[in-house]
């Protein structure tokens, strides 16, 4: 039996990732929780919203990076038994992924547009 200790390896970072995109949601969560308390008290929008919105920006730039450089590795390094259909599939990964980063980068350049404030992150 030929166990594919890299592709164990990927399933357990990948685990990983979904435990952190449920921190992300539950931070965002807290975020609109306190930006609501904000509009309903006329309070001005806070540092402390900008600098969450920003880290799970930052959180999710860094997420797909790692998400490009998988897909490109099965990209260059296919396996010799896929299909014609799964060489595509792992070639639209590769294109969605970067696209994904792409727009990553741009929402969090405009979240740092629409603000006047510093980012502090620590």
């Amino acid at each position: 039996m030929n166990i594919d200790y890299e592709r164990l390896k990927e399933i357990k970072i990948n685990d990983v990732i979904f435990v952190v995109y449920i921190v992300i949601s539950i931070a965002a969560i807290i975020c609109n929780n306190i930006e609501e308390d904000n509009i309903k008290n006329n309070k001005e929008s806070t540092k402390v919203i900008t600098s969450i919105r920003s880290a799970i920006i930052i959180v999710g730039i860094l997420i797909y990076l790692y998400f490009v450089y998988t897909s490109y590795k099965n990209f260059k390094n296919p396996d010799k038994n896929l299909s014609n259909k799964d060489k595509k599939a792992n070639n639209y990964a590769l294109l969605s992924s970067i696209l994904f980063l792409i727009a990553s980068i741009i929402v969090f350049y405009v979240n740092l547009l629409n603000t006047n404030e510093e980012i502090d992150f620590f």
